[in-house]
């Protein structure tokens, strides 16, 4: 990442600079762009004990501050204050962990906690990060979705004492498998089974699950049971059961578990008293679990009643309610009675879902399915974070909004949140084409999770210089999805195409796309969501300008310029062609500032690549 520097001279007041900031915006009268402005408004620095704390210096006549932000806001403050020694001395004892604070009027122009600090020649060095930097302080361990059946074990009779899983025939290929051996006799509640843990000393311990199943057992007297345990086969629970019939059954299951449990078994087992011996070959009578969903929130779950009768086949339904079902969906029907099955949702309207049935349902059939988004994540990694270090982030979640993408496959142990968030902000959303998200903190430690650009302002500028140049590096018209299955066999989504772009460049540039995901659907999301991004050629910018400028026509100091701002160079034409106009308007990463000579130079998206990078990337083969 390039990195960005704003160097902003403290104590000037041009004299023709009347207007104050209020959390970030001006108010007021605006900057005369004339000849006779000297440049910046006035800018103060305190020091304070902790954010929102009492202010333990007012260093405004600081001789020199550097500042830098980026896609996640604040990002690092640099300030030397020149003063004596001894003074020095104190302040230096008082600074660990304050919070620093560049401020104009009434608003917030830059703040941060200090984390650096040092005597040296003629005052103290102070250097503070924003306060983004609090989602890098204490790992997390979380399961939030998990699919698939790579990472279910054998229950041992040393993990449970009423578990005999060598008695059974078991594999997990692709399935949880659990067959009666030919020869072996059982007694009574000698289970063989399969069982799933959250990660130790997780924050989610309310699990959930959903799975088809089919079955041959010989009688009633036979079950296939799904149990859960607290942590390290404690205490336990019998959450559903399926009893055998003699003959072939199948059916699906979407079970709440009881709360506070750490692990989900799915076992077989003889209820009736006595023993049984099977005559029987082996993997004749059997139970076959697939389709295996766990997660630890039900706050977006589907949760919904057909309104209409179902035939078998291809039907249109119409629920009771559509929310949060979408397209390449697994839906549990009727669960747990013997009519149950899972369908995958193949098309969606407003008010109905299209998927094939291989049963007939009343109109009041139960319609479930788990679905986790990243925006219930983002809010508990602030929760995370605010309860070991309270004041570093605000407990305010309002600006976290919802990408509406169902993840499958989400566990993290250990991870730092920032690393964590920052991943689900490049999983992008559910709109056609997805759009890019962000994820950062500005003022009052507010974390947002968001479309790119949507929190930012729009800045008009009239360029005074411009370099523009483009090439082929970043032009991929067509893509593919690499994704896993459940036992992490590499699997690829089908080429997207864009053949307006292959037609216009006369050349087809592919990329592959990977995804760390079981879903089909959220690889061909993420497939769609690149191509979008690169179907055209990205002009690189770099532009001078005197001023910045709203939609009205008022003028604004340049570092009022940040991160996630969109910067219009006013003074070219609007051109039909995208390509170019992607240079005339483009999205700020970050931006520099020297206050000194009141110069501003935004970096796009896409900053100038120099012919070293561009020569060592294609001699990578990238």
């Amino acid at each position: 990442m390039a990195e960005s520097i704003i160097t902003l001279g403290i104590g000037a007041t041009p004299e023709n600079l009347t207007p104050f900031i209020t959390s970030g915006l001006f108010i007021g009268a605006p900057l005369d762009p004339g000849p006779a402005r000297s440049g910046f408004y006035r800018l103060g620095l305190q020091l304070l004990t902790g954010p929102g704390g009492a202010e333990l210096a007012d260093f405004s006549d600081a001789l020199v501050c550097q500042e830098d932000n980026g896609p996640h806001g604040f990002r690092a403050l640099e300030c030397f204050v020149e003063m004596p020694l001894a003074l020095a001395f104190v302040y230096y004892d008082l600074a660990p962990s304050a919070w620093l604070v560049l401020s104009s009027g009434g608003g917030v122009v830059w703040e941060g906690r200090v984390e650096d600090r040092g005597i040296v020649t003629g005052g103290l060095r102070l250097v503070a990060f924003g306060a983004w930097r609090a989602m890098m302080d204490v790992p997390y361990t979380a399961l939030w979705s998990k699919s698939g059946t790579g990472d279910w074990k054998q229950v041992t009779n040393s993990d449970q004492a009423a578990h005999f899983s060598g008695r059974y025939s078991m594999d997990n290929n692709n399935r949880l498998w659990i067959g009666l051996k030919k020869g072996e006799v059982y007694a009574a509640n000698q289970l063989g089974g399969w069982h799933f843990e959250a990660p130790n000393r997780g924050s989610r311990n309310n699990l959930h699950i959903s799975l088809d199943y089919d079955a041959n057992l010989p009688s009633s007297s036979w079950a296939m049971q799904v149990r859960s345990y607290a942590g390290g086969f404690g205490a336990s629970s019998s959450e559903a059961q399926v009893l055998g019939t003699g003959s072939a059954q199948a059916g699906s299951l979407f079970v709440p578990m009881t709360a506070g449990r750490t692990i989900v078994d799915i076992a077989l087992r003889w209820v009736a008293g006595g023993s049984y011996t099977v005559t029987a070959e082996t993997d004749d009578y059997y139970v076959r679990v697939t389709n295996i969903r766990i997660v630890s929130s039900t706050e977006y779950a589907v949760g919904t009643t057909t309104t209409t009768t179902i035939s078998a086949g291809s039907q249109a339904v119409t629920p009771a309610s559509m929310a949060n079902i979408y397209v390449g969906q697994r839906l549990v029907i009727d669960s747990g009675e013997a009519t149950s099955e899972s369908v995958v949702v193949t098309a969606v309207t407003s008010t109905t879902f299209t998927a094939t049935f291989v049963n007939g349902y009343s109109g009041t059939t139960t319609v479930q399915a788990h679905v986790v988004y990243a925006d219930e994540i983002i809010k508990d990694l602030v929760s995370h974070v605010t309860a070991v270090n309270p004041d570093q982030l605000s407990t305010d979640t309002s600006l976290i909004e919802s990408p509406g993408l169902d993840l499958l496959d989400e566990s993290y142990e250990d991870a730092l949140p920032g690393d964590i968030a920052t991943k689900l902000a490049g999983l992008g959303d559910d709109q056609t084409p997805p759009r890019r998200w962000e994820v950062g903190v500005w003022e009052d430690r507010r974390v947002h999770f968001r479309p790119k650009g949507s929190g930012g302002r729009t800045w008009f500028v009239e360029a005074d210089e411009a370099e523009i140049g483009s090439t082929l590096e970043t032009l991929y018209n067509s893509v593919y999805g690499l994704y896993q299955d459940a036992n992490s066999r590499a699997l690829r989504t089908a080429v997207a195409d864009d053949a307006d772009s292959q037609a216009r460049y006369g050349i087809v540039r592919r990329q592959v796309v990977g995804v760390s995901t079981t879903s089909a659907t959220q690889a061909n999301v993420q497939r769609d969501a690149a191509l979008e991004d690169g179907r055209v050629i990205r002009p690189r910018s770099s532009v001078s300008f005197e001023y910045l400028a709203d939609r009205s026509g008022a003028i604004y100091p340049k570092w009022l310029l940040r991160a996630g701002d969109t910067l219009v160079l006013a003074n070219l034409p609007p051109v039909a062609n995208e390509d170019i106009d992607r240079a005339r308007t483009f999205l700020v990463a970050e931006r520099s500032y020297d206050a000194l000579t009141d110069e501003a130079q935004p970096v796009p998206e896409e900053p100038p690549a120099s012919l070293e990078f561009l020569v060592a990337r294609r001699d990578e083969g990238f």
